[in-house]
């Protein structure tokens, strides 16, 4: 019986620990391995004995968010991707299973550097929240040829000042200490003079996770453009609550679908019958 090997990942970068995934092909003399060392997480087939990479699986500028499983007859993978639903993998081809570039995609994000959750279709999601928020307004920052508009809630917009209190090592963990040139090239607040499209700023008025000065450097940023922005009054982290959730649909709804969403105030003044 072949002795399985531990493997790790090796890299100068922070990594996201939240993706895990190994299988074992022929008791282990074949594994195959999630990993970052790349730059991207990817798939790749190790040599059980000597932990040395035989073959990258998967390759280029996007990450796998998921392997659905494995076919160890016809040696073939179908992952989860960021553009492409389900990619069929074997050692010859790439097939596409369907696609989901086409507009209006929504994208609800809480992740770290690299993941990702791309729903299919429009509906009630969950919120976002700290990386979320900067996340988000950061993929209409850096992609606007991708993305048209971003609602970002408790946003932690610049890694130098994201968490307060006792979790300043949250960010270095991910960043990389001492603090660089990464920390300015990542930053929402240094950039948020170039932002493209429409874009509306949720912040709880006393954040006691994500400073809410945080949001407010990036709105002083921003006085020059058209931008949207709700104080939640007695509010810590959130995304505005039911409130949050009824501004982000209308929002999207009014930017992507170029519907008007009905007049609130109209329907509370208007009687019962």
């Amino acid at each position: 019986m072949h002795t399985p090997l531990g493997i790790c990942n090796t890299t100068n970068d922070g990594l996201s620990t939240g993706k895990r995934f190994r299988y074992d092909v022929a008791d282990g003399r074949q594994v195959i391995w999630m990993s970052e060392r790349g730059g991207w997480n990817q798939l790749y087939l190790m040599d059980g004995s000597t932990g040395a990479v035989t073959t990258q699986i998967t390759s280029g500028p996007w990450v796998v968010r998921h392997v659905q499983r494995v076919d160890t007859l016809s040696r073939a993978h179908y992952v989860d991707t960021y553009y492409v639903d389900t990619y069929y993998v074997d050692t010859y081809y790439v097939d596409t299973y369907s696609q989901v570039d086409a507009p209006p995609v929504i994208e609800t994000i809480y992740a770290g550097r690299q993941g990702s959750f791309v729903p299919k279709s429009f509906g009630v999601m969950n919120a976002m929240r700290t990386l979320g928020g900067q996340h988000s307004m950061g993929e209409l920052l850096f992609h606007p040829e991708f993305y048209a508009a971003v609602y970002s809630a408790a946003g932690g917009h610049d890694h130098r000042m994201d968490k307060i209190m006792d979790k300043m090592w949250w960010n270095e963990r991910g960043m990389g200490w001492p603090i660089g040139p990464q920390y300015v090239a990542s930053s929402n607040t240094e950039h948020a003079g170039t932002l493209q499209g429409k874009r509306l700023l949720v912040v709880g008025e006393y954040d006691t996770n994500v400073d809410p000065a945080s949001t407010m450097h990036v709105v002083n940023s921003l006085f020059k453009a058209t931008f949207d922005l709700r104080v939640i009054p007695n509010a810590d982290h959130t995304s505005g609550g039911l409130y949050g959730d009824r501004k982000r649909n209308e929002f999207f709804v009014h930017h992507l679908l170029g519907v008007e969403p009905p007049n609130r105030n109209v329907e509370r003044a208007t009687p019962s019958r």
